[in-house]
């Protein structure tokens, strides 16, 4: 028995996305839960697999009979499914985005150094560097992170830790992204602009150290899958 088959509900179907690439899995649906089966042996993306929120796990022998994990008693019979590689089952979606240039300021603020600062939450760079990045990055250094990419080649990544490449990073304070080092000044501002500015999409503001703002929508950033990378074009 060489074949492993999970079971996962179907509210957790973005984080099978973090197990995309990894190869010789299939999945299907059936009512409100997803069934997927591939290699019991992942090598170094076996951490990936474990790490999904599975209701259950068994192991498949020839006859297509259902083994719990650790038991030697089947307890079904795996019925005929379609199955769909995960590229298919999860179509990819091009994440370029028409990220608004920047704005004119939705509320006055002044930005000041930041006498205790925080960690970066989002990162601010070019699509280059960050698809290079991408290239060579392990898997699992990749499922914290998410990332939009503007059609001026520029990408926002949000997530923890973020990479180590060059740009310009960004801390996180409600719904606010500020120049990493600075705060806003009086450091209260912070509350009351979180309550004041609330657009109807649910949104990122951007604040760079010189004040200027703009806001990107948070449903545009998508998993940072290495297949969606490649496929970005301008």
């Amino acid at each position: 028995m060489n074949i492993r088959v999970l079971v996962v509900e179907v509210k957790y179907q973005d984080q099978i996305g973090h197990i995309r690439a990894v190869e010789g899995w299939s999945a299907c649906r059936r009512d409100e839960l997803i069934w997927l089966k591939g290699p019991l042996d992942n090598k170094h993306n076996q951490v990936l697999i474990d790490s999904l929120p599975i209701l259950a796990s068994y192991k498949l022998n020839g006859q297509n009979r259902l083994f719990p994990d650790g038991k030697l008693t089947p307890v079904a019979l795996l019925n005929a499914m379609e199955w769909k590689t995960l590229p298919e089952f999860m179509p990819l979606e091009m994440p370029v985005s028409a990220i608004p240039a920047q704005q004119t300021p939705l509320m006055p603020v002044n930005l000041v150094r930041n006498q205790n600062p925080q960690p970066a939450y989002a990162l601010q760079t070019n699509f280059m560097a960050w698809k290079k990045y991408v290239d060579g990055a392990p898997q699992i250094r990749l499922q914290h992170l998410k990332f939009v990419v503007s059609t001026a080649q520029e990408v926002f990544i949000i997530g923890d830790p973020l990479p180590p490449i060059p740009g310009k990073s960004f801390w996180l304070n409600g719904s606010l992204l500020v120049s990493a080092g600075y705060n806003f000044d009086p450091p209260f501002l912070a509350s009351l602009l979180n309550q004041k500015l609330k657009p109807i999409t649910p949104s990122y503001i951007l604040f760079n150290k010189n004040g200027k703002q703009n806001s990107i929508a948070i449903d545009l950033f998508k998993p940072a899958d290495r297949a969606v990378v490649r496929q970005v074009s301008f």
